[in-house]
């Protein structure tokens, strides 16, 4: 994967198919887990520009968006302006930086995980962030590659 962030924030935004076909995969796990979203509060680690960001919005009550690139997080909030969505806010930090007495009901990473230097001490720490019986979601080449129940 490149990781240079410049070519990263010009990957497009889902077209209207490509989204809707990406909000149904994730419907379809969640109905097949019976998670009922709907209420729910993420924090999703690796927004970027936030091309699951727009998504995440339309399945979930709040989404905190995490990236640790000021300019990606930049992109992310022009479009929650110019979309006038009011249930995301961002953060510009690393995760492994990242405080918060919040918890939340489910954290994503998106295409963030393996960048992770330390895998294990990321996923423990998610254990601390969840609410009771709280999910963790791993997003990986556009696929949900699992979904854990902690």
């Amino acid at each position: 994967m490149d990781n240079n962030w410049k070519t990263w924030k010009k990957i497009e935004y889902f077209n209207e198919n490509a989204l809707n076909l990406q909000l149904n995969k994730l419907n379809s796990l969640f109905n097949l887990h019976k998670v009922n979203s709907k209420n729910y509060s993420v924090l999703e680690i690796g927004s970027g520009h936030g091309r699951y960001t727009i998504i995440f919005q339309k399945l979930f009550k709040k989404v905190l968006a995490l990236d640790p690139e000021s300019e990606l997080i930049d992109l992310l909030n022009d479009k929650i302006l110019e979309n006038g969505i009011d249930n995301i806010s961002t953060v510009v930090s690393k995760f492994e930086d990242f405080n918060t007495k919040s918890k939340f009901d489910m954290i994503l990473f998106t295409q963030s995980l393996l960048w992770m230097p330390d895998k294990q001490k990321a996923i423990l720490k998610c254990d601390k962030l969840l609410k009771k019986n709280g999910y963790l979601v791993i997003i990986d080449k556009t696929e949900v590659s699992g979904i854990l129940k902690v």
